[in-house]
């Protein structure tokens, strides 16, 4: 194999691990405050802390298998299983945005975010919501919002440079 298709590989195999890194870093926490349910809370905050860490857990074993038909096939598309691995990664990229969205409305409207940041932690949780699952989902909100807003960027620099 050329050290041009070994670099590939290398870089592939790396990005794959980082990303896998990353959705475990937003999944467990997430899914820890959010599986609770004796938590008083006026809005589904933990509902969608559970679908999202859920859904990014699932979409795992699918990102590993894309990776290894990625090295085995030499191209994620070349076989059944890598064609089904870039179909499930799709579909997982419109419903995490989806839930984004949904992540953002709850968290964000009816001036949430405002009573969080005006009052007490211990009157917070008892007026609108557990504090410390507003906390984790709220800072993994905007941390998701601002990761798409420089993938999307990045993604544009890496084609434009390519022309």
């Amino acid at each position: 194999m050329a050290a041009a298709g070994i670099s590939t590989l290398i870089v592939t195999g790396c990005t794959t691990a980082l990303v896998i890194g990353a959705q475990l870093a937003f999944a467990i926490p997430l899914l820890l405050v959010g599986a609770p349910r004796d938590t008083p809370c006026s809005f589904p905050l933990g509902s969608w802390a559970t679908a999202f860490g859920s859904l990014t857990i699932a979409s795992i074993p699918f990102m590993v298998l894309g990776l290894f038909c990625f090295i085995g096939c030499g191209a994620q598309l070349r076989s059944l299983p890598g064609a089904l691995s870039a179909i499930f990664l799709a579909l997982y990229s419109l419903a995490a945005f989806g839930l984004l969205i949904w992540g953002s409305v709850l968290a964000f409207s009816d001036g949430r975010f405002s009573a969080w940041q005006n009052s007490s932690e211990e009157e917070f949780s008892a007026a609108v919501c557990d504090a410390k699952l507003y906390k984790t989902s709220a800072i993994i909100i905007i941390f998701l919002w601002a990761s798409s807003a420089c993938s999307c960027c990045c993604s544009g620099v890496r084609r434009a440079g390519k022309k």
